[in-house]
């Protein structure tokens, strides 16, 4: 099964079912490949949750909204690797999910939402993302995709965005879908 299989918790059935999408819908290459994608953005994650935090446009973020940033970047990263594996676009938000339904790992969690508080953000996500400012978090989600794979001497591009205090400096319109 992608992703970490099945545990107990009350979103059991919403994480099984977008395992098995995945896991059924895919070729063992493509899932694989969404594998190492999903590998690069959970150390980016880290990344960002460790240094970001303290960058000028984090600071006036709330939990929450640190997370959709992450989470409008991961749009972006997916979008960019599927140019290169091209699985349909179910196939990325399914994936999408495992990156943020951290409640059941055995380590720390960083985005501590069960896989219906994961879908219920992801299409949150997905509605802002026609959004100009979301464009441009989407945009860097991208770009930072490809330096990774470029010389550039930054390994992690991704918390370059909360530098931008212009853009995410005041995101307090965006709230938890969920309480």
């Amino acid at each position: 099964m992608f992703g970490f299989g099945k545990k107990k918790d009350s979103s059991d059935e919403t994480l099984m079912k977008y395992s098995r999408l995945i896991t059924q819908g895919l070729s063992r290459d493509e899932t694989q490949k969404l594998l190492s994608v999903t590998n690069y953005v959970q150390g980016q994650n880290a990344a960002c949750f460790q240094f970001a935090r303290r960058l000028p446009g984090a600071k006036n973020l709330d939990d929450y909204q640190f997370k959709f940033v992450l989470c409008l970047m991961h749009k972006g990263i997916m979008e960019s690797a599927n140019q290169e594996i091209g699985v349909a676009k179910k196939f990325l938000f399914a994936s999408r999910i495992f990156l943020i339904a951290d409640r059941y790992k055995n380590y720390p969690n960083l985005f501590s939402f069960n896989a219906d508080q994961a879908v219920k953000v992801l299409e949150q996500v997905d509605k802002s993302s026609y959004d100009l400012w979301a464009k441009e978090i989407i945009v860097h989600g991208r770009d930072s995709w490809r330096l990774a794979f470029s010389d550039s001497v930054n390994k992690i591009p991704t918390t370059d965005i909360f530098k931008n205090v212009k853009l995410i400096g005041d995101l307090k319109f965006i709230s938890c879908p969920f309480k």
